[in-house]
């Protein structure tokens, strides 16, 4: 009798991790669709609300760019010159207590408003997330290269 309640009780444990692991996922994965919707509106506060202060940017072909601020910096020049128009692909989300990693992939374009050569997009990239106090998820860390 005590061995079969023993094992309800871990099976209850692992559903109810389950349900929380999912419900992180859903969550976490849900900063990254936001991020990319609020690109191609160019919305600079939604983009900057997926972000933590000490938001890293790490690109294959440009020095890597920290803090909030330098961000803010680097959306404003690129929605001033540039419509984007990407769509994003979520491959894997991995949630280890209030930190996620996200790999997917972004597609689409980069239209200067100039209206010169339209630039495509096709990266990979890999967010780190993490969860604060209040249980909401912010991206960290973001680094992406080409899609080769």
């Amino acid at each position: 009798m005590i061995k079969r309640i023993t094992i309800v009780f871990i099976i209850a444990i692992f559903i109810n991790g389950c349900k929380n692991n999912t419900a992180d996922i859903q969550a976490a994965n849900k900063v990254i669709y936001t991020l990319i919707d609020a690109d191609n509106r160019s919305d600079i506060k939604t983009v900057l609300s997926s972000y933590t202060d000490t938001i890293e940017f790490h690109s294959a072909n440009k020095p890597p760019l920290k803090g909030i601020s330098n961000i803010q910096n680097s959306y404003e020049k690129l929605f001033h010159d540039n419509r984007l128009k990407i769509k994003t692909v979520i491959i894997e989300t991995v949630i280890d207590g209030n930190t996620a990693i996200i790999k997917g992939n972004n597609t689409g374009s980069i239209e200067p408003v100039s209206g010169t050569d339209v630039k495509r997009v096709n990266d990979n990239y890999t967010a780190f997330l993490s969860k604060d106090s209040a249980g909401t998820w912010k991206i960290s860390k973001l680094v992406w290269s080409p899609n080769n």
